[in-house]
């Protein structure tokens, strides 16, 4: 560093004093040797020529003094005088030179000085003269010493230091300084030098820019007057190469400065890599749709956003940076966002504790105009916490949304007894819904999920036809859509209707199928019902017309044997031949009745009654004329309704089902006859037949008779179709209670296993206004 030493240093009027000239050219040089503190210490360097007239003149005087005194006096003391300038010179030794150099004139005085005195006391005055001239030398020697290595270490903590450091005196003249004071300002080699004026230094930066546009003498008159001013300051200035430099300005008690220069550049790029931060946070947390909140660990106040103060509807102002989490709670309490509180203080002492052992908490808050928030807090390292605050109103609603439309899903699905699945071909992996569970009435834990597991509950008549259409599938691409039969654990048989699509990777390669299966094992039954229906419907249409053709057929024959009869009735041979064939011709006019009777092209007298009566009458005969092996019981429901029915031919019917019952009882049983009021449909009578879904007065007769196998209860309605040995039924009982059921708008269906007796159920249109 370069400091300029007070004692040799320039005076105020700024006159050069000795030495100031190694001084100032050396300053431009600062790897020079005058790069310490105190210049005037030196090991090396010539004397000062003045250094050495003073010591001569000192020399020459003291022993002036010296011989002018007789002995015995103290001359050895203006010698002292002499070595004390040693301390000024840049030799260490030189101290030393001077000592030698007294002592000398000491012993030469002591020759040359006129007699007087003792011979004792002359000796002894010289010798202390020499003592104390080499007392003082080595004293001397020791001080100069000292300086030196405090001076050394002044000097390294100077230069050492990272900012650059001037001082100046009274009248603004450059005093001390160091490197770093030249190089953060950027100041040429040589430029710098002790005594420098302050508004050289100022004269210099402007006129180089450093103080930017303007004129520079304007710059430099300004700044002056701020100097002369004598009061500190503290400013940055950016250099034109774009170095900050943080600038304080002290002052010093004689009324100079000391101006230290620090380079901020690094600092305020931090600050404004901060601020750019900052600013990008503060704008992201605003443009947030959840409302944020951070407190620190003394549960102050940090960083929020303008979403969090409208989700809690704070009022304006109310929250600030710095406030205090109790003050919040207990604002929060007051305005009733915990509910009824009985003691406000204690709810927030209890919130303060829970904040200070803050965890990790997740959970959802209903407001009280009916938004719901998601809160997520989240600790921080230092003790705080940041809260963050979700409206997902929209996404519960879309949840419910989603679960009702699920819920809807299945319960179509259920409904339809539809279900989807999907099988991870590579991995041999199927995945079934609840549904198809259901449809193939096991539960997950019994279904491995392998595709053979799936072939294991198919029909064995089935499986070949399923192994077919799924190899199709994934070889040729093609739907798979087929009706095959699954086995259930108690081996009833369901059909069922799969419907599925192949996955294909970018290869070409299948690797997924996925698709639906449904139970259609009602709707194929009511199919073949309808089948059957269509077929008795087209039977019945046939017959009829048969049964036209065949009376008139019968009318004819009829009219020609009364004819032939007047002619042969003297023949009684003849005429017993004629009687029979007139039983038969009158037996085909029955059959025919009847055959016209299932076709329901006999019109029909319906009139509205209580069919009880009926039934009452129609059992008592029944009594009469049925095996005394059948009991007949007969339960009538009380309150029936009124039907519109023909009256003959619904006690031709009870006769008719009432003697298919005996046929089925040859050894006796129980038959039944019932009535009663019901609220039935097309898919509960099992026809599949919605347009009849109405109330109906319902006759059931009920045998405990042998019963029927499922073929033959398809077919019972058949006209001429019977079980009977030939000649012991027409086949056609059933097949008219079939037509004059249809003909009067209702229904009939037949309920029969073997060995479990039959019921076979009329339903009659309950009787109204309209129908009647």
């Amino acid at each position: 560093m370069f400091l300029r030493d007070a004692p040799t240093g320039q005076g105020r009027g700024g006159e050069s004093q000795p030495g100031n000239a190694r001084r100032d050219a050396t300053a431009a040089d600062p790897a020079g040797t005058l790069g310490r503190f105190g210049e005037v210490i030196s090991a090396t360097g010539p004397l000062p020529l003045g250094l050495i007239a003073l010591s001569l003149a000192l020399a020459a005087g003291g022993f002036a003094f010296d011989l002018s005194l007789p002995l015995g006096v103290a001359g050895g003391i203006p010698y002292v005088a002499l070595v004390l300038v040693g301390l000024w010179g840049p030799w260490r030794r030189y101290i030393f030179v001077l000592a030698a150099l007294a002592s000398a004139l000491t012993v030469l005085g002591y020759f040359l000085s006129p007699a007087g005195g003792e011979y004792w006391v002359v000796l002894v005055n010289r010798g202390l003269a020499l003592f104390a001239i080499w007392a003082v030398a080595f004293l001397g020697d020791r001080y100069r010493r000292e300086l030196t290595g405090k001076s050394a270490i002044l000097e390294t903590t100077f230069e050492s230091m990272a900012q650059g450091i001037a001082v100046y005196d009274g009248d603004l003249k450059l005093i001390a300084y160091n490197r770093e004071y030249v190089s953060l300002l950027g100041l040429p080699s040589g430029f710098v030098r002790l005594g420098m004026p302050y508004e050289e230094l100022f004269r210099f930066n402007a006129e180089r820019g450093e103080y930017g546009p303007g004129d520079p003498r304007e710059q430099v008159r300004e700044r002056m007057d701020r100097a002369r001013q004598g009061a500190a300051i503290g400013m940055e200035r950016t250099r034109q190469n774009g170095t900050v430099l943080g600038i304080q300005r002290d002052l010093l008690p004689d009324g100079g400065y000391v101006v230290t220069y620090t380079d901020i550049t690094a600092r305020k790029k931090v600050e404004r890599e901060i601020a750019r931060k900052s600013a990008l946070l503060e704008t992201t947390l605003e443009s947030m749709s959840q409302g944020i909140v951070a407190y620190d660990g003394d549960l102050k106040l940090v960083a929020f956003n303008q979403n969090y103060i409208d989700f809690w509807g704070y009022p304006p102002g109310f929250i600030r940076l710095g406030m205090s989490y109790e003050d919040i709670a207990r604002a929060k309490a007051k305005r009733g966002a915990f509910g009824p509180v009985a003691d406000i203080d204690a709810l927030v002492r209890e919130r303060v504790a829970a904040r200070r052992n803050s965890k990790k908490v997740r959970h959802e808050r209903t407001l009280a105009d009916g938004r719901v928030i998601a809160v997520h807090r989240d600790p921080m390292p230092d003790g705080g916490y940041v809260t963050t605050l979700t409206d997902i109103t929209e996404r519960k609603q879309a949840e419910e949304t989603l679960r009702q439309s699920e819920a809807r899903l299945v319960n179509a699905q259920r409904i339809a007894r539809l279900g989807n699945w999907e099988w991870e071909i590579e991995a041999d992996i199927t995945r079934w819904s609840d549904q198809v569970y259901d449809i193939f009435a096991i539960t997950p834990e019994q279904f491995s999920g392998t595709y053979e597991a799936f072939l294991e509950r198919v029909h064995p008549d089935d499986r070949e036809l399923v192994q077919e259409a799924t190899r199709r599938a994934l070889d040729e691409n093609a739907p798979l859509d087929i009706e095959y039969r699954i086995v259930r654990p108690d081996t009833s048989e369901r059909v069922i209707h799969a419907h599925g699509e192949v996955e294909f990777d970018a290869d070409g390669k299948p690797v997924r199928m996925s698709g639906t299966v449904q139970d259609i094992t009602e709707r194929k039954s009511l199919e073949e019902q309808i089948r059957q229906i269509q077929k008795l419907d087209a039977v019945g249409k046939l017959a009829g017309g048969v049964a036209h053709e065949f009376n008139n057929l019968l009318f004819v024959l009829r009219g020609n044997m009364d004819l032939l009869g007047l002619r042969i009735s003297d023949t009684p041979e003849l005429r017993q031949i004629l009687e029979t064939m007139t039983r038969q011709i009158k037996r085909g006019a029955y059959l025919t009745r009847l055959l016209v009777a299932y076709a329901r092209q006999r019109p029909l007298r319906p009139k509205k009654m209580n069919i009880n009566d009926v039934i009452r009458e129609t059992t008592k005969l029944l009594e009469g004329s049925l095996s005394d092996a059948i009991e007949i019981d007969t339960v009538c429901a009380r309150d029936l309704w009124t039907t519109m029915v023909d009256r003959g031919e619904l006690e031709c019917a009870i006769v008719n089902l009432a003697v298919n019952a005996q046929d089925a009882m040859p050894e006796g049983g129980k038959l039944t006859v019932e009535t009663a009021n019901v609220r039935v449909d097309g898919k509960s009578l099992g026809n599949g037949d919605d347009a009849w879904s109405d109330e109906y007065v319902k006759l059931a007769v009920t045998d405990t008779g042998c019963g029927m196998a499922a073929v033959i209860v398809e077919r019972a309605f058949e006209p001429f179709f019977t079980t009977k040995e030939v000649g012991k039924g027409t086949g056609l009982g059933l097949s008219m209670v079939y037509g004059f059921v249809k003909q009067s708008g209702g229904h009939v269906t037949i309920d029969s296993e073997p060995n479990n007796g039959t019921t076979v159920s009329i339903y009659l249109p309950k009787a109204t206004e309209a129908r009647a």
